[in-house]
């Protein structure tokens, strides 16, 4: 219980106020730091992307958008969608939930937010052997 209620004490509101200053934690890096987490996993090919951050990415040469993470925040608590792309041949739901636990531990450890909930969509497989 101890420990516990340590973690409880270390998690950060989303804006927080310091001696300083504010110290705020955008939705945009929230995305960022789920997408890496996710491409970290074994078994994930990519982030699915829609059409249209496709299309801007490939005029502007970066990602605009994270398409593909949808971020919700409810004061210091973090709800993620994220839509993956699953190496053919990989267990879906152990992919999944590697997914899961990794964007999990990556926002809560770098941004002090509690993550309540982690949704993985598996949107397509690929193949990522080279055909002869």
């Amino acid at each position: 219980k101890r420990h516990k209620k340590f973690e409880e004490i270390q998690m950060l509101e989303k804006d927080k106020k310091t001696e300083l200053g504010v110290i705020k934690i955008h939705n945009n890096v929230i995305a960022q730091i789920a997408i890496i987490a996710s491409k970290e996993v074994g078994g994930v090919v990519d982030i699915e992307r829609g059409f249209v951050s496709n299309f801007l990415e490939s005029i502007f040469g970066k990602s605009v958008f994270n398409s593909g993470v949808n971020v919700e925040t409810f004061e210091n608590d973090v709800k993620i969608n994220i839509s993956v792309v699953v190496e053919y041949g990989s267990s879906i739901p152990l992919v999944a939930t590697r997914v899961q636990e990794s964007v999990k531990s990556a926002i809560e450890k770098m941004s002090g937010l509690s993550l309540i909930e982690v949704n993985v969509n598996v949107k397509e497989v690929k193949s990522i052997k080279k055909v002869k």
